[in-house]
């Protein structure tokens, strides 16, 4: 009797059992191709940010040259000028390596500044807040 209980039960739900099956291991099956799909989008994008990055690399570099031989060229016209005006030429290196020493010490402190911003301090605090609130013992 109990048989013909369950094949009734069976009956009356057509596919109960094997659905959730079945429907798992379709989802199981699309997440699989899902995952995949992601993994080699980011592998692709990851493969042109290299790509860039080597590129972004390579063009600074030859920018950062070009710049340095225009300074040169400058510097050359400002020693010149310089030489001109005082027909000196030790003056006219001195006046030239002053304004370099003034560049660098303005390129150092730029550098000082940005190189600070990169431990992002704002973060650093509020988390130090978050995670290491004042003590009211301090204030007695």
């Amino acid at each position: 009797m109990a048989t013909s209980l369950e094949d009734t039960a069976a009956a009356a739900v057509p596919g109960s059992a094997e659905q959730p099956l079945s429907e798992l291991a379709r989802w199981w099956q699309q997440s699989g191709t899902l995952v995949n799909d992601e993994l080699e989008i980011v592998a692709l994008e990851g493969e042109r940010v290299a790509s860039s990055l080597v590129s972004l690399l390579l063009y600074n570099l030859l920018t950062g040259l070009l710049a340095l031989s225009l300074w040169f060229s400058a510097l050359g016209l400002v020693v010149w000028y310089l030489f001109s005006l005082t027909r000196s030429v030790p003056l006219a290196l001195a006046w030239s390596m002053l304004a370099n020493l003034c560049a660098f010490w303005w390129l150092i402190r730029r550098c000082r500044y940005y190189s600070a911003l990169l431990s992002f301090p704002a973060t650093r605090q509020s988390l130090r807040q978050l995670f290491c609130p004042a003590r009211d013992d301090d204030h007695v």
